[in-house]
């Protein structure tokens, strides 16, 4: 049997308390959320109200730390669409494979960075940065 993903939430606000769901539940054979992110607690508490659940998984108020301290394979980033390139970025920097909300970027060159660091990384097999 395949290893499951190891996928940690960066923004549990909103829709993300529905993505978190649909991965515990639909995907639960082949995902594993094993971390939340929020700068909200508030958001934090009101994502374990509708998912019991996701009581029990680390919960860090900083991204960050969250990508240091966890052994991820993949994120769901979920947050203010300004805040997507930084974070993005910062989790392919981690190695990790990224899902994201749309807008990916707010800006242009954003998007040819985030494309071009993607696709340099992997044409050249250039391991990730370990900048975070």
């Amino acid at each position: 049997m395949a290893k499951k993903i190891r996928m940690g939430f960066i923004g549990c606000g909103g829709n993300a308390s529905g993505h978190v769901k649909r991965v515990m539940e639909t995907l639960k054979n082949d995902v594993e959320v094993v971390a939340l992110n929020d700068t909200s607690q508030a958001s934090l508490d009101r994502l374990f109200e509708r998912l019991p659940d996701a009581k029990g998984l680390p919960t860090f108020s900083d991204y960050k730390e969250m990508i240091k301290k966890m052994e991820l394979d993949a994120v769901e980033i979920s947050t203010p669409h300004t805040l997507h390139f930084e974070q993005i970025m910062a989790s392919m920097d981690a190695g990790l494979h990224v899902l994201t909300e749309k807008p990916m970027v707010s800006f242009v060159i954003g998007l040819g960075i985030t494309y071009c660091g993607t696709e340099v990384r992997e044409s050249e097999n250039i391991p990730p940065r370990n900048s975070i």
